[in-house]
């Protein structure tokens, strides 16, 4: 969070986030919210360039991220 917090102005780019709420330490939850939040007060706009997602009972896996990776990747690369 740090880093993005010192960060001059918003980058150019795209940024899918998300988190299985299963993940090992829930800790690690709560601090992806705080930094979706910080990358939305640092500019990124939700569905826009800012996509975060809280994945129910998934975790920290191939299995997991490749039972999303279709949304992960339209959202990264939308068709033009």
């Amino acid at each position: 969070m740090h880093y993005v917090e010192q960060q001059p102005k918003k980058a150019d780019v795209r940024i899918w986030l998300d988190i299985g709420t299963t993940e090992e330490a829930q800790k690690t939850v709560s601090d992806t919210r705080v930094l979706k939040d910080t990358l939305i007060k640092k500019g990124w706009k939700s569905g826009r360039d800012l996509n975060y997602l809280e994945a129910e009972c998934a975790e920290h896996n191939e299995r997991a991220w490749s039972a999303r990776i279709e949304q992960i990747l339209t959202f990264l690369f939308p068709p033009k």
